[in-house]
């Protein structure tokens, strides 16, 4: 069995020396104090910023218990065509992987493969569903709603002309 609570040594954190600056306080240095060389107990310290924060940014807690702030519940229908559009980027270079496979089986096998068009235009649908779910997962207003419709016509344009047609 392993050692008992009370026979492991302490931990030694990390001081928070050299840590990054607050996001939410750009005039702060990363030990705390205000740039302006206020001591860090005035009014224009991390801590009475925290403290005076919007109503907005401030914890809420749904029916599952969980905390959330406002920002991330403002993100959740981004999140979820984020999620959409990856999958579908995802599942792009999955079929492209096993028709490049199909692709090989047949060339070294005594099948018929599934030709040249279909081993060149999936493989370049992928890439294109990859780069623009890059895009979509960087940026955000209408270059993202502009890569997802990339992507969606990449993905519709192989499933379309190579499994229906």
């Amino acid at each position: 069995m392993g050692p008992d609570t009370d026979e492991l040594e302490p931990v030694n954190w990390p001081s928070h020396e050299g840590r990054l600056p607050d996001p939410r306080h750009p005039a702060t240095k990363p030990d705390g104090s205000a740039e302006s060389g206020e001591s860090p107990g005035t009014a224009d310290s991390p801590a009475t910023k925290e403290s005076a924060e919007p109503p907005e940014t401030a914890e809420a807690v749904d029916s599952a218990g969980s905390a959330a702030t406002a920002a991330d519940t403002g993100k959740r229908p981004r999140r979820w065509w984020r999620g959409l559009t990856g999958s579908l980027a995802a599942g792009m270079v999955v079929l492209a992987i096993v028709v490049l496979g199909a692709g090989a089986l047949a060339y070294f096998g005594p099948t018929e493969g599934p030709g040249l068009p279909s081993l060149v235009a999936h493989p370049a649908a992928a890439a294109v569903a990859l780069g623009a779910q890059r895009v979509v997962d960087r940026r955000s207003g209408a270059v993202a709603g502009a890569a997802a419709v990339v992507l969606l016509a990449a993905v519709a344009g192989i499933l379309v002309f190579f499994w229906w047609f």
